[in-house]
């Protein structure tokens, strides 16, 4: 289990550092995390810029806060928001929350997230909830709040509204694939509203048969995304190669 640990700890960091190269980051602010057994999470400690994080950086904490091993310490509302998400979907591995600009714009319109206007945004077609912003998330009630908006096995994204959103996913990849493609759905819907011209959606029926063949084809295809995640990690900085997993690293 420790090696597979660290595998998780390697590509938790590729995730933040991505996340730089994107524009998904606020400062020192903002989390990633995954679940282990027995309640167990890695998250991302507090207080470094993403572009600095290395392994070292991701704690593994038991679910009553004890940091077990990693280097740092947690945020409040980070540990508040991924312990409550975490134990309200068991199915769920991995949960991102980022405020990156696009979709937190769009997080903070009535309207939300337009799911029949552009094909990115279909993915999310009838899988997307939302919740209304409470303060800063340090609380259980902000955890419970959080816990009913993902109860629903297949919500797999969150718009907090003026706040920021959340991706969750089966594992890393699928994650950072629903995290990739909510940015730029919303930049899409974002650029669309702004020329103020009518705009053209599809029929329900037509988001919902693409939601579905966009779900057929995501294992593989975030797969794939992450790897080539990696890839762009190691070209902005040629040290992350060591945190390759070895059928990725030129000498395997």
């Amino acid at each position: 289990m420790s090696d597979q640990i660290e595998e998780l700890r390697r590509d938790v960091v590729f995730a933040l550092r991505g996340g730089v190269i994107h524009g998904f980051h606020e400062g020192v602010d903002n989390h990633f995390s995954v679940a282990l057994p027995d309640g167990r999470l890695l998250i991302n400690s507090y207080g470094k810029h993403w572009s600095e994080l290395t392994p070292e950086d991701i704690l593994e904490v038991a679910d009553d806060g004890t940091v077990l091993s990693g280097r740092g310490h947690w945020d409040r509302a980070a540990f508040t928001i991924h312990r409550a998400v975490h134990q309200a979907r068991p199915d769920v591995v991995a949960v991102f929350h980022t405020h990156q600009p696009y979709a937190t714009a769009v997080a903070n319109t009535a309207e939300g997230l337009d799911t029949r206007l552009v094909q990115s945004a279909m993915l999310f077609h009838g899988h997307v909830s939302y919740v209304d912003y409470a303060g800063i998330a340090r609380t259980q009630a902000e955890g419970d709040q959080l816990r009913s908006a993902v109860k629903d096995d297949g919500s797999i994204a969150v718009l907090m509204r003026n706040h920021g959103v959340m991706t969750v996913g089966a594992n890393l990849a699928e994650a950072w694939y629903r995290l990739y493609f909510l940015e730029r759905a919303s930049q899409a819907q974002v650029l669309a509203y702004s020329t103020g011209r009518e705009l053209v959606r599809v029929t329900e029926e037509t988001a919902a048969s693409t939601a579905a063949q966009w779900h057929e084809a995501e294992a593989g295809s975030a797969a794939t995304l992450f790897a080539a995640l990696r890839r762009e990690v190691v070209r902005e900085d040629p040290k992350a190669a060591d945190w390759l997993p070895a059928t990725g690293r030129v000498d395997a």
